[in-house]
């Protein structure tokens, strides 16, 4: 699973980032809730209450790699990064802490005020903008795209799919 949910431009929340992914035995997850800059602290006060959950579990208090994210301008203390190889941790350990999550951020959007002030609107979506960009330039799902099916198809899929509010430009993995 590689799922992004970006709340409409009315709606002043963090992108959901939900990545499950599987490499042989190995797993890997990262799960947060992506601050905007324009509303960064108001958004780790929304997502403050995931800090407990980080704290219950362990497992996910691991770190990113700083090769690639080499700050943290996206993402918030509530972040939650694991390896995995044992299946048995998937069920008991991520599938819990997954829900929990998802839960979480529905909670937030039903109890979220709509603002359809234009100015509002725009700071919304100059944020997203920024965080397609960043993430165009430093995705590491992009090397495997490219390795897989060629750096032509890598940057399609980028620009014209994942990471369409970003312009083509300078990208750490695809040169």
């Amino acid at each position: 699973l590689n799922s992004l949910w970006y709340p409409e431009p009315e709606f002043d929340l963090p992108v959901l980032g939900l990545d499950l992914l599987s490499f042989g035995p190995k797993k890997l997850c990262v799960i947060d809730m992506q601050p905007l800059p324009p509303s960064r602290d108001h958004h780790h006060n929304l997502v403050s209450p995931l800090l407990e959950v980080r704290e219950r579990f362990p497992l996910f208090k691991q770190n990113k790699s700083d090769k690639i994210y080499d700050d943290d301008l996206f993402f918030s203390p509530a972040m939650l990064f694991g390896r995995f190889k044992d299946a048995q941790e998937v069920d008991n350990v991520l599938h819990p802490v997954f829900v929990e999550y998802v839960d979480f951020y529905m909670k937030l959007l039903e109890e979220c005020e709509p603002n359809s002030d234009a100015e509002a609107r725009a700071k919304v979506l100059d944020g997203q903008r920024q965080y397609d960009q960043y993430n165009s330039e430093r995705d590491p799902a992009i090397g495997l795209f490219k390795s897989y099916y060629g750096a032509e198809f890598a940057e399609s899929y980028v620009y014209d799919f994942l990471f369409t509010d970003a312009e083509p430009g300078e990208h750490k993995i695809l040169g």
